[in-house]
Order: C-alpha cells, then sequence, then structure tokens
C-alpha cells in the first residue's frame, strides 16, 4: 500500500542514507557495518520508475555491475532481448540516451 515505506527500506538497505534510529540488520549483522559496495554485490533492486543516465547504452548496463566487461554487457543486452537493436544503431553500445 502507498505510504507503507517500501522505498524507504529499500534505501535503507542500499545505504542511500543510514539508519537514525534502531537498526537494519541482515543475518545478525548491522548493514552500518557494510560497504555499499558489498551490500550491492549481494542484494537486488528493480525500482518503480525506469532511469536511463544520460551517458552510453553500455554504461546504462554496466550500472547494475560497473565492473562488467564489454562481453558481459551484450551478454546482458542479449538476455535482455534488446542486443539485435543495439547492433543496428551506428554507434552501437556507445549511443547515447537519456534525458
Amino acid at each position: 500500500p502507498s505510504g507503507a515505506g517500501k522505498s524507504t527500506i529499500s534505501r535503507l538497505l542500499f545505504r542511500f542514507y543510514d539508519v537514525q534510529g534502531g537498526q537494519v540488520l541482515i543475518d545478525g549483522q548491522d548493514i552500518r557495518d557494510v560497504t555499499q559496495e558489498s551490500l550491492r554485490a549481494v542484494l537486488g533492486m528493480v525500482p518503480q520508475d525506469t532511469v536511463l543516465f544520460n551517458d552510453t547504452i553500455a554504461y546504462n548496463i554496466r550500472y547494475g555491475r560497473i565492473g562488467a566487461s564489454e562481453e558481459e554487457v551484450r551478454k546482458a543486452a542479449e538476455l535482455a532481448q534488446i542486443g539485435p537493436f543495439i547492433d543496428k544503431l551506428p554507434e552501437g553500445y556507445k549511443s547515447m540516451v537519456g534525458e
């Protein structure tokens, strides 16, 4: 339901901001003691709104895993069934998208 705190808990889990009172525990471990990088390596989130960063298609795909190789980016695009479309673009994965 609206106003139940879904967005707030997701922001806390991903440490977009830290807990001001009490604590958030995952398997008994306070998330304030865990790096954002570690949390994001084991947690996934699908936001309600889609976001395209003002950058390349490759950057936007890689956003979910910054260290992804070019081959991994291409595989992700293929799995999402958008690879053939990207390949037809004049600049392919280097095409700029966003607002």
